[in-house]
Protein backbone atom coordinates (compact mmCIF):
# COMPACT_ATOMS: atom_id res chain seq x y z
CA UNK A 1 0.00 0.00 0.00
CA UNK A 2 2.72 2.47 1.02
CA UNK A 3 4.71 1.54 -2.08
CA UNK A 4 1.74 2.42 -4.30
CA UNK A 5 1.31 5.73 -2.47
CA UNK A 6 4.98 6.68 -2.82
CA UNK A 7 5.07 5.77 -6.50
CA UNK A 8 1.85 7.74 -6.79
CA UNK A 9 3.65 10.74 -5.29
CA UNK A 10 6.20 10.64 -8.11
CA UNK A 11 3.38 10.52 -10.62
CA UNK A 12 1.59 13.35 -8.80
CA UNK A 13 4.68 15.56 -8.99
CA UNK A 14 4.76 14.90 -12.72
CA UNK A 15 1.06 15.67 -13.03
CA UNK A 16 1.44 18.96 -11.19
CA UNK A 17 4.26 19.96 -13.53
CA UNK A 18 2.20 18.97 -16.55
CA UNK A 19 -0.67 21.12 -15.28
CA UNK A 20 1.73 24.05 -14.94
CA UNK A 21 2.59 23.76 -18.60
CA UNK A 22 -0.84 24.61 -19.65
CA UNK A 23 28.46 16.84 -0.05
CA UNK A 24 27.39 14.94 2.31
CA UNK A 25 30.20 12.35 2.77
CA UNK A 26 28.28 9.60 4.52
CA UNK A 27 31.08 7.06 4.24
CA UNK A 28 33.37 8.65 6.82
CA UNK A 29 32.81 8.65 10.56
CA UNK A 30 32.57 12.22 11.86
CA UNK A 31 34.11 13.81 14.94
CA UNK A 32 30.79 13.31 16.73
CA UNK A 33 31.50 10.66 19.39
CA UNK A 34 28.07 9.20 18.67
CA UNK A 35 29.15 8.38 15.12
CA UNK A 36 31.08 5.23 14.24
CA UNK A 37 31.45 3.20 11.09
CA UNK A 38 29.31 0.08 11.00
CA UNK A 39 30.24 -2.99 9.01
CA UNK A 40 28.02 -6.03 8.54
CA UNK A 41 27.37 -8.60 5.89
CA UNK A 42 27.55 -8.23 2.94
CA UNK A 43 30.44 -5.86 3.75
CA UNK A 44 28.91 -2.48 2.99
CA UNK A 45 29.91 0.28 5.39
CA UNK A 46 28.01 3.40 6.39
CA UNK A 47 28.23 6.12 9.01
CA UNK A 48 25.70 5.37 11.72
CA UNK A 49 25.36 8.70 13.52
CA UNK A 50 21.95 10.30 14.13
CA UNK A 51 22.64 13.01 11.54
CA UNK A 52 24.28 10.79 8.91
CA UNK A 53 22.22 10.22 5.77
CA UNK A 54 22.61 6.75 4.28
CA UNK A 55 19.97 7.11 1.57
CA UNK A 56 18.06 10.10 0.24
CA UNK A 57 15.43 10.04 -2.48
CA UNK A 58 14.15 13.44 -3.54
CA UNK A 59 11.85 14.48 -6.37
CA UNK A 60 11.77 18.18 -7.20
CA UNK A 61 12.06 20.80 -9.86
CA UNK A 62 9.81 21.20 -12.85
CA UNK A 63 7.31 23.85 -13.74
CA UNK A 64 5.53 24.30 -10.42
CA UNK A 65 5.01 27.27 -8.05
CA UNK A 66 7.76 28.34 -5.69
CA UNK A 67 5.64 27.44 -2.65
CA UNK A 68 5.13 23.93 -4.01
CA UNK A 69 8.88 23.41 -4.39
CA UNK A 70 9.65 24.87 -0.97
CA UNK A 71 7.26 22.49 0.78
CA UNK A 72 8.78 19.36 -0.77
CA UNK A 73 10.38 16.83 1.57
CA UNK A 74 12.40 13.73 0.67
CA UNK A 75 10.36 10.85 -0.67
CA UNK A 76 12.53 8.60 1.52
CA UNK A 77 15.45 9.42 3.82
CA UNK A 78 17.30 6.74 5.80
CA UNK A 79 19.54 7.87 8.66
CA UNK A 80 22.56 6.02 9.99
CA UNK A 81 20.94 5.44 13.38
CA UNK A 82 18.00 3.65 11.78
CA UNK A 83 15.42 6.41 11.63
CA UNK A 84 13.57 6.52 8.34
CA UNK A 85 11.49 9.44 7.09
CA UNK A 86 8.85 9.19 4.36
CA UNK A 87 6.84 12.07 2.98
CA UNK A 88 3.21 11.69 3.95
CA UNK A 89 1.48 10.25 0.91
CA UNK A 90 -2.16 10.92 1.83
CA UNK A 91 -4.09 13.28 -0.40
CA UNK A 92 -4.53 15.92 2.31
CA UNK A 93 -0.77 16.24 2.66
CA UNK A 94 -0.53 17.84 -0.77
CA UNK A 95 -2.94 20.69 -0.11
CA UNK A 96 -1.60 22.25 3.07
CA UNK A 97 1.06 24.80 3.93
CA UNK A 98 3.10 22.12 5.73
CA UNK A 99 3.38 18.57 4.45
CA UNK A 100 3.47 15.74 6.91
CA UNK A 101 6.38 13.34 7.36
CA UNK A 102 6.08 9.81 8.71
CA UNK A 103 8.84 8.25 10.80
CA UNK A 104 9.79 4.56 10.80
CA UNK A 105 12.64 2.56 12.29
CA UNK A 106 15.09 0.35 10.41
CA UNK A 107 17.48 -2.15 11.96
CA UNK A 108 21.16 -2.33 10.94
CA UNK A 109 20.30 -5.51 9.07
CA UNK A 110 17.59 -3.67 7.13
CA UNK A 111 20.00 -0.87 6.26
CA UNK A 112 22.35 -3.53 4.92
CA UNK A 113 19.44 -4.88 2.87
CA UNK A 114 18.89 -1.40 1.46
CA UNK A 115 22.55 -1.13 0.50
CA UNK A 116 22.42 -4.60 -1.05
CA UNK A 117 19.41 -3.49 -3.10
CA UNK A 118 21.33 -0.39 -4.16
CA UNK A 119 24.29 -2.51 -5.17
CA UNK A 120 22.09 -4.91 -7.15
CA UNK A 121 20.48 -1.96 -8.92
CA UNK A 122 23.89 -0.62 -9.92
CA UNK A 123 23.61 2.43 -7.66
CA UNK A 124 26.93 1.92 -5.85
CA UNK A 125 28.89 3.06 -8.84
CA UNK A 126 28.92 5.69 -11.59
CA UNK A 127 25.50 6.77 -12.82
CA UNK A 128 24.44 5.23 -16.14
CA UNK A 129 22.58 7.12 -18.82
CA UNK A 130 19.12 7.84 -17.42
CA UNK A 131 17.90 9.68 -20.50
CA UNK A 132 14.44 8.71 -21.66
CA UNK A 133 14.30 6.27 -24.58
CA UNK A 134 14.14 8.33 -27.72
CA UNK A 135 15.40 11.41 -25.92
CA UNK A 136 13.50 13.91 -23.81
CA UNK A 137 9.87 13.74 -24.84
CA UNK A 138 8.36 16.01 -22.18
CA UNK A 139 9.42 19.32 -20.70
CA UNK A 140 9.12 21.04 -17.31
CA UNK A 141 8.99 17.72 -15.41
CA UNK A 142 10.55 17.05 -11.99
CA UNK A 143 13.81 15.16 -11.49
CA UNK A 144 14.20 12.30 -9.03
CA UNK A 145 17.62 12.12 -7.38
CA UNK A 146 18.81 9.09 -5.39
CA UNK A 147 21.87 9.65 -3.20
CA UNK A 148 23.59 6.79 -1.37
CA UNK A 149 26.36 7.35 1.19
CA UNK A 150 28.17 4.04 1.69
CA UNK A 151 31.52 2.31 1.38
CA UNK A 152 33.44 5.55 1.97
CA UNK A 153 31.83 7.22 -1.03
CA UNK A 154 28.76 9.13 -2.20
CA UNK A 155 26.80 7.95 -5.21
CA UNK A 156 24.22 10.14 -6.93
CA UNK A 157 21.75 9.10 -9.62
CA UNK A 158 19.29 11.54 -11.16
CA UNK A 159 16.51 10.72 -13.61
CA UNK A 160 14.30 13.30 -15.27
CA UNK A 161 10.54 12.57 -15.32
CA UNK A 162 11.04 9.22 -13.60
CA UNK A 163 7.84 7.19 -13.73
CA UNK A 164 6.48 9.06 -16.72
CA UNK A 165 4.62 6.55 -18.86
CA UNK A 166 6.74 6.78 -21.99
CA UNK A 167 10.44 6.50 -22.65
CA UNK A 168 11.44 4.12 -19.86
CA UNK A 169 14.74 2.23 -20.14
CA UNK A 170 16.29 -0.61 -18.10
CA UNK A 171 18.30 1.91 -16.07
CA UNK A 172 15.22 4.02 -15.34
CA UNK A 173 13.18 0.93 -14.49
CA UNK A 174 15.92 -0.27 -12.12
CA UNK A 175 15.90 3.08 -10.32
CA UNK A 176 12.10 3.06 -9.96
CA UNK A 177 12.12 -0.54 -8.75
CA UNK A 178 14.81 0.24 -6.18
CA UNK A 179 12.76 3.10 -4.72
CA UNK A 180 9.68 0.89 -4.49
CA UNK A 181 11.63 -1.97 -2.89
CA UNK A 182 13.12 0.35 -0.27
CA UNK A 183 9.67 1.73 0.58
CA UNK A 184 8.32 -1.82 0.93
CA UNK A 185 11.16 -2.70 3.27
CA UNK A 186 11.19 0.30 5.58
CA UNK A 187 7.42 0.89 5.68
CA UNK A 188 6.70 -2.63 6.88
CA UNK A 189 6.89 -1.47 10.49
CA UNK A 190 4.80 0.92 12.55
CA UNK A 191 4.77 4.58 11.51
CA UNK A 192 4.55 7.60 13.78
CA UNK A 193 4.06 11.23 12.75
CA UNK A 194 7.40 13.01 12.74
CA UNK A 195 7.51 15.81 15.30
CA UNK A 196 10.17 18.34 14.26
CA UNK A 197 11.84 20.79 16.60
CA UNK A 198 12.34 23.37 13.83
CA UNK A 199 10.65 24.49 10.64
CA UNK A 200 11.81 26.53 7.73
CA UNK A 201 9.15 28.91 6.43
CA UNK A 202 8.98 30.94 3.25
CA UNK A 203 7.28 34.29 3.73
CA UNK A 204 6.03 36.62 1.03
CA UNK A 205 3.82 39.67 1.24
CA UNK A 206 0.24 39.37 0.04
CA UNK A 207 -0.29 43.11 -0.16
CA UNK A 208 -2.18 42.81 -3.45
CA UNK A 209 -4.70 40.39 -2.00
CA UNK A 210 -8.25 41.73 -1.92
CA UNK A 211 -8.67 42.51 1.78
CA UNK A 212 -12.44 42.47 1.31
CA UNK A 213 -12.30 38.68 0.84
CA UNK A 214 -11.35 37.21 4.21
CA UNK A 215 -12.57 33.67 3.46
CA UNK A 216 -9.00 32.42 3.08
CA UNK A 217 -7.40 34.40 5.90
CA UNK A 218 -6.29 33.17 9.32
CA UNK A 219 -4.38 34.94 12.12
CA UNK A 220 -0.68 34.01 12.19
CA UNK A 221 0.14 32.37 15.56
CA UNK A 222 3.92 32.40 15.15
CA UNK A 223 6.77 34.90 15.56
CA UNK A 224 6.79 38.41 14.16
CA UNK A 225 6.90 38.39 10.36
CA UNK A 226 7.57 42.10 9.94
CA UNK A 227 10.57 42.55 7.67
CA UNK A 228 10.76 38.86 6.79
CA UNK A 229 10.92 38.14 3.07
CA UNK A 230 12.01 34.71 1.94
CA UNK A 231 13.23 31.84 4.07
CA UNK A 232 13.45 31.88 7.86
CA UNK A 233 13.99 29.20 10.50
CA UNK A 234 11.52 29.12 13.39
CA UNK A 235 10.70 26.80 16.28
CA UNK A 236 8.10 24.15 15.51
CA UNK A 237 5.61 25.39 18.07
CA UNK A 238 2.43 23.26 18.14
CA UNK A 239 0.13 26.15 17.28
CA UNK A 240 2.26 27.06 14.25
CA UNK A 241 2.36 23.45 13.03
CA UNK A 242 -1.43 23.21 13.40
CA UNK A 243 -2.03 26.49 11.55
CA UNK A 244 0.14 25.43 8.62
CA UNK A 245 -1.12 21.85 8.52
CA UNK A 246 -4.84 22.32 9.09
CA UNK A 247 -5.38 25.07 6.52
CA UNK A 248 -5.31 24.60 2.73
CA UNK A 249 -2.39 25.95 0.73
CA UNK A 250 -4.53 28.85 -0.48
CA UNK A 251 -4.72 30.25 3.07
CA UNK A 252 -3.18 33.64 3.80
CA UNK A 253 -2.13 34.71 7.28
CA UNK A 254 -2.70 38.07 8.96
CA UNK A 255 -0.53 39.74 11.56
CA UNK A 256 -1.67 43.19 12.57
CA UNK A 257 -2.66 45.00 9.40
CA UNK A 258 -0.37 42.91 7.20
CA UNK A 259 -1.26 39.88 5.10
CA UNK A 260 1.30 37.18 4.32
CA UNK A 261 1.61 33.95 2.40
CA UNK A 262 3.51 31.44 4.55
CA UNK A 263 4.69 28.01 3.43
CA UNK A 264 6.52 25.64 5.78
CA UNK A 265 8.75 22.58 5.63
CA UNK A 266 9.71 20.28 8.50
CA UNK A 267 13.47 20.22 9.06
CA UNK A 268 14.86 16.70 9.37
CA UNK A 269 17.78 15.71 11.63
CA UNK A 270 21.08 17.21 10.51
CA UNK A 271 19.39 19.45 7.97
CA UNK A 272 20.33 23.13 7.80
CA UNK A 273 17.53 25.60 7.24
CA UNK A 274 17.12 27.62 4.06
CA UNK A 275 19.94 26.02 2.08
CA UNK A 276 19.36 27.09 -1.50
CA UNK A 277 16.62 29.49 -0.46
CA UNK A 278 18.77 32.38 0.70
Amino acid sequence: MIRRLIIGMLALATAVALAGCGDQDGGEATDDPATTTTTAAPSHTYANGPEDVVLDVFTGGGYTPLEYQFALRPVVRVMGDGRVFLSAADDDGWNTNLRGVREYAATPAQIQQILALADAAGLLGPAPDYEMAGGVMVTDMPTTTVTVNADDDTYSHAAYALGFGEGQTPAREALSTFIGDVVDLVADGEATPYEPTSLQIYVSSAEFFDAGDDSQMQPWPGPDLAGVQGCEEIAAEPEVVRALTDNPSSTLFTQGAEVYRVTGAMLLPGEQACVGWE
